[in-house]
């Protein structure tokens, strides 16, 4: 049986990554440490560095429930001139606010943030934690990369 995905109980803030505050950074700190074993806030910051957008999400009692950090561009790629991609970064959401939707509603919001309209060719690029839902969904589409079947072309 498939989950309930519900985010209407939830409010959302994307904003450019270069404008989050010294609160913003220490939250997003705060739920990397929640959700990763061993949370590496130096990759944090390299996110934050390369990637435009992050969104973050509050349940209905104004509690944090997780941030995503994403971005959007149109790029020539070698025989695939004018392609989108995708970029998507570290996503944390709290434990008690998985299988709701959220990963999906916090990326997506962030990679809209960038005002790119897909027209044509397109394709979604990102590091995705193995067991992670985003990991599953995401490789099951076409226009992922890498393709589990190249991944060990890449390495």
């Amino acid at each position: 049986m498939q989950p309930q995905l519900d985010i209407s109980g939830f409010e959302f803030k994307t904003i450019p990554t270069v404008s989050i505050t010294v609160e913003d950074h220490r939250l997003m700190e705060k739920l990397f440490d929640a959700c990763y074993q061993e949370a590496n806030h130096s990759y944090l910051g390299k996110s934050l560095a390369r990637l435009l957008y992050v969104t973050f999400a509050w349940d209905e009692g104004g509690n944090p429930a997780g941030f995503g950090i994403a971005d959007s561009l149109v790029h020539d790629l070698p025989g695939l001139p004018q392609t989108t991609l995708t970029l998507g970064g570290l996503c944390c959401v709290l434990p008690e606010f998985h299988r709701r939707g959220l990963y999906g509603a916090l990326e997506a919001r962030s990679i809209g943030a960038a005002g790119v309209v897909s027209e044509g060719r397109w394709m979604t690029c990102g590091r995705r934690s193995p067991a992670s839902t985003a990991s599953r969904t995401s490789t099951r589409r076409r226009s992922f990369a890498p393709a589990p079947a190249s991944r060990s072309a890449i390495r």
